[in-house]
């Protein structure tokens, strides 16, 4: 466990090997005693656990044609508008709504999952770098601006 009497420096509590339930139960009471501006939970998306059937992530999983790479590449889309659209004043990308959650026959796992984790990284690094006291342009029309701090 890192520790920090700093302000603005971080502070790891972080435990490996834990699903998500067990994180909520276990790590974000202590974390939030801290008192902290922000508390990020990261790596958590980062990949599929250890075991995962990389066949199954094809099927789909009703009736829509939805799928597990569907929603990797809908997960990637939203990491990519709020993180580095919003957040890092990126331009957007060409916008396709019927493409995110399709998958096409030339999308493979890796290379879904690779994206994803790419992005993931980009966007880490991203808040990493930023002010969240900055005021950015938000794309749409519920909200013109807003401080950096409310897209995370």
């Amino acid at each position: 466990m890192a520790t920090s009497s700093h302000p603005g420096r971080t502070r790891n509590l972080g435990l490996r090997g834990l699903r998500a339930h067990e994180v909520r139960g276990t790590q974000l009471a202590p974390a939030l005693a801290y008192d902290p501006d922000l508390a990020l939970v990261v790596r958590g998306n980062d990949a599929f656990r250890p075991g995962y059937d990389p066949d199954a992530v094809d099927r789909e999983l009703i009736a829509s044609g939805l799928s597990l790479l569907g929603l990797v590449k809908h997960l990637t889309a939203t990491e990519h508008g709020w993180f580095l659209e919003t957040y890092a004043g990126r331009p957007a990308g060409p916008i396709d709504p019927d493409a995110e959650f399709s998958v096409g026959s030339d999308e493979t796992t890796d290379a879904l999952v690779a994206s994803f984790l790419d992005v993931c990284a980009q966007a880490r690094a991203a808040v990493a770098a930023g002010g969240l006291d900055e005021v950015v342009r938000m794309a749409g029309a519920r909200r013109s601006t807003c401080a950096r701090s409310w897209c995370t």
